[in-house]
C-alpha cells in the first residue's frame, strides 16, 4: 500500500502507552487517536472484543484503520477488518514500535535477552517495576509481598534499558530508570531510537515485512505473524 494522504483523517486504534509517541509522530497530520487502557495486556482474552468494538465505531467511509498494537499474547487474533480495511504491524510485541522495527526488536532480544525496556509511556502510566510494585501490587498484597512478587518477576532480567525516543523529559526518565536499577539491582542501559516506526504506521508505505494489510471482512490469524 502506498504512502498515506496527510490531508485524510486517519483513525488509529492503539494502546495508551503509545500516546505521546503517536501524537509527536502525527504532527501536521489529521489523526484521530482511539486509545485503550494499557491494562488490557493483562487480560489478552478480552482484547479482541474491546478493540473490535472500537474499530466498529469508526465511520465506514473512513480510510483503513491503523492498529497501534503488536500481537500481544495473541490479543489481536480474530480481529475483523471493517469496510475501511485494517493495517496491523507484523510485530509480536509493541516494543517493536519503540525500537524501530520488529527486526530490531528481535536483534536486541537475541543479543541480550535479559533486558527490560523502559519507555516514556510505561513510566508515565506507572507501569515500570517500581510503579507496578507501589501502585498495583502493594495496595492488594502489602509492600513486603509486593516487593517479593516483583523481584520474582524480574529474576531473569539483568539490565533495565531506557529507550530514548526524543519524547518526554529525558533527564526525568533517566532518574526514574536509575531508581529502578538501584532498587532491584539491575544494570543501567540507554539506547537512542526515534519515531520512525510510528511514522511508518501513519504514512506508509506498508511493506509486507513489517505490516499486514487486511481487506474488508478479513480476520487476523496467527499465521500472518509467522
Amino acid at each position: 500500500m502506498s504512502v498515506r494522504n496527510k490531508r485524510q483523517l486517519m483513525h488509529v486504534v492503539a494502546c495508551k502507552i503509545m500516546q505521546a509517541e503517536l501524537e509527536a509522530a502525527s504532527a501536521g497530520m489529521r489523526v484521530e487517536l482511539h486509545l485503550l487502557d494499557q491494562g488490557l495486556h493483562q487480560t489478552p482474552a478480552k482484547m479482541p472484543g474491546l478493540i473490535q468494538a472500537e474499530i466498529d465505531r469508526i465511520p465506514a467511509d473512513a480510510g483503513p484503520v491503523l492498529l497501534g498494537y503488536g500481537l500481544c499474547s495473541n490479543g489481536l487474533l480474530g480481529l475483523k477488518a471493517g469496510p475501511q480495511g485494517l493495517v496491523a504491524p507484523r510485530a509480536h510485541d509493541c516494543l517493536s514500535f519503540f525500537l524501530g522495527s520488529p527486526a530490531e526488536y528481535m536483534r536486541r532480544f537475541n543479543e541480550q535477552p535479559g533486558t527490560y525496556f523502559m519507555t516514556q509511556g510505561w513510566m508515565a502510566t506507572g507501569k515500570d517495576p517500581l510503579g507496578c510494585m507501589q501502585e498495583d501490587y502493594a495496595p492488594r498484597l502489602g509492600m513486603e509481598r509486593a516487593e517479593w512478587c516483583m523481584r520474582e518477576e524480574l529474576r531473569n532480567y539483568t539490565h533495565f534499558c531506557l529507550i530514548d525516543n526524543k519524547v518526554g523529559d529525558l533527564e526525568a526518565l533517566r532518574r526514574r530508570t536509575r531508581q529502578n536499577c538501584d532498587f532491584f539491582g539491575k544494570e543501567y542501559e540507554e539506547i537512542k531510537s526515534g519515531l520512525g516506526f510510528f511514522r511508518k504506521l501513519l504514512q506508509g508505505p506498508y511493506d509486507n515485512e513489517n505490516f499486514i494489510v487486511l481487506k474488508p471482512g478479513q480476520k487476523i490469524s496467527l499465521d500472518m505473524f509467522i
